[in-house]
């Protein structure tokens, strides 16, 4: 064989080698991941969904039997919050959407996460965008839009697409030519704009190459042999330049090894360790440290959040109904398990390992909390009601009063409670809303009951105090409304424009009837007095005066 020929079939198998190894970064992983560099700290994982396998075919990138049927979009809460939402702890995974066909690419920026996918067809990348949004209750999340992706301008490929990453919001793809050029393009608003062209590399062409994104903004990571280049884009107005941040040998480093992202200008690298686990490692100008081993097959879809400094393995594996326990239906079916990893790349500490957590709208402790209220609460009420009333009590009302009519009594009991939803609101850091706990759950998505009851008491202390101390609570001062003792007493009949207050006791009494036992309040409707059991025991009643004729 000539020399010009040797040649030639030289650089087509280096070709070859190349485009395998660029390619082997979407193929061989099974599952595509992202993390958010900027933001709260949200990270998304596409796994595929597994389905009971007919025996037809064999992957080595499944469980055993199983076999993919679409794909779900898994969100990994921020385990730091976002000054809205609570911490979510750690193992705690998402339903996003469920897709049909499983992307290519993912990226995340900020609570976003973009989802491209090839048509094969036409070569063309469709784009869609999901958007993860508090829901005001502890770690819940919804998602916008629901139940399907935004869509996108599409990308037009002229080539191959070496690596996709988002920051500040938008989203940026590598892509390279058929001549080998490599250009950075941006989706703004405008469209699909090319920020720069890379230069080829000086010493060769990279094995493997991709783009990601950290806190120090965007950067392509190139392998040309045993080396690892860090190169970075310099923004410049609606362009950039580029610049080689730094470069190390790395020897030893296995074809097996898979680029997972960014942190902190170094890159993150897994490779398997066995048929269930992933070595992690760091590769920096110190060269490559070892970090930890993780308990992840090689089809975990993996994520570097930037802002927590954690790697998440997320993948779906199947369990058998026995295993999960007994009143399932199907004994012996198998069922897919999300199964979750996370690492601290801080530490390197493995900080989670097992199945997924799912997030309830109602925690345990919360539940027994809300069951044991109610269970007092229908108590006190039975004995409240079921208390026999002296028989043949006479009242006595001071002369220029009468009983109060239910419109102004209702507009003072409103007014009351307004006030201590302010105070509750102010105390707890909560709206005005969330304060009523429960009741406005549709609306606000909080279910705790501690604004609740805090608004409730606040209203039952200032009321009692003011109708201890006036006669008259803040809301029945505003509508001429008072409360006065109305038994005989040893004085007799008081003088007129002159009513007794409650005593403290009386007030305190029915306060509490009135406002932590609504439903025994509520049978002041059909009291022929008007008087509610508070009113009752506490032997008062509301008044309105009115003017003595001479």
């Amino acid at each position: 064989m000539t020399r010009p020929a040797m040649m030639l079939v030289m650089c087509v198998l280096a070709a070859l080698c190349c485009a395998r190894s660029a390619g082997q970064l979407d193929e061989t992983r099974g599952a595509v991941g992202s993390g958010s560099a900027d933001g709260a700290g949200h990270a998304w994982v596409v796994v595929p969904v597994p389905e009971p396998d007919d025996g037809d075919e064999e992957d080595t990138n499944r469980a055993p039997g199983l076999r993919v049927g679409g794909a779900l979009l898994r969100h990994v809460p921020p385990r730091l919050g976002d000054g809205v939402a609570l911490p979510a702890p750690d193992g705690r995974l998402a339903a996003a959407a469920r897709l049909g066909e499983a992307p290519g690419w993912l990226a995340a920026s900020g609570n976003a996460v973009f989802a491209m996918t090839k048509d094969e067809d036409s070569g063309r990348w469709s784009v869609g965008q999901l958007r993860a949004e508090p829901r005001g209750y502890r770690d819940l999340w919804q998602y916008l839009p629901d139940r399907r992706l935004r869509i996108l301008p599409a990308f037009e490929a002229g080539g191959e697409l070496l690596g996709v990453a988002a920051l500040d919001g938008r989203l940026h793809v590598l892509e390279r030519d058929d001549n080998g050029v490599r250009r950075l393009w941006r989706l703004d608003r405008r469209g699909w704009v090319q920020v720069v062209e890379l230069p080829n590399a000086p010493d060769g062409e990279p094995t493997r190459q991709a783009l990601f994104a950290d806190e120090f903004g965007l950067a392509v990571v190139e392998v040309v042999g045993d080396a690892v280049r860090l190169t970075r884009f310099e923004p410049s107005g609606e362009s950039g330049s580029v610049r080689v941040e730094w470069e190390s040998r790395v020897a030893g480093l296995p074809s097996a090894a898979r680029i997972v992202g960014l942190w902190r200008g170094e890159v993150v690298v897994r490779e398997p360790a066995g048929p269930e686990a992933t070595a992690v490692s760091l590769v920096s100008t110190r060269g490559r440290v070892p970090l930890a081993e993780l308990a992840a097959p090689e089809r975990a879809g993996f994520a570097v959040i930037g802002t927590t400094g954690r790697l998440v393995a997320v993948w779906s594996d199947s369990r058998e109904t026995d295993e999960l326990g007994s009143g399932l239906p199907t004994p012996g079916a198998n069922l897919p398990i999300s199964r979750i990893a996370e690492l601290s790349l801080v530490t390197g500490r493995v900080l989670f390992e097992g199945d997924g957590r799912g997030a309830a709208p109602v925690s345990q402790s919360e539940f027994r909390i809300l069951a044991l209220l109610l269970f007092l609460m229908m108590a006190v009420m039975l004995v409240v009601v079921l208390r026999p009333m002296p028989s043949g009590e006479v009242i006595m009302l001071p002369p220029g009063t009468s009983l109060a009519p239910g419109g102004r009594r209702l507009l003072a009991t409103v007014l009351d409670l307004t006030l201590g939803v302010l105070i509750a609101s102010r105390l707890t850091g909560v709206t005005v809303l969330e304060a009523f706990g429960p009741l406005t759950m549709p609306l606000t998505g909080q279910f705790s009951v501690l604004p609740l009851v805090l608004t409730l008491g606040l209203t039952a202390a200032h009321s009692a105090a003011g109708e201890a101390i006036l006669g008259r609570s803040l809301g029945k001062l505003a509508t001429g409304l008072f409360v006065a003792r109305v038994d005989t007493g040893p004085q007799g009949t008081p003088e007129p424009g002159v009513f007794r207050a409650p005593t403290l006791g009386g007030a305190i009494l029915r306060n509490i009837v009135k406002w932590l036992l609504p439903p025994a309040a509520a049978l002041a409707l059909s009291d022929p007095d008007g008087r509610h059991r508070g009113d009752a025991m506490a032997r008062t009643a509301v008044l309105v005066a009115h003017p003595l004729e001479n």
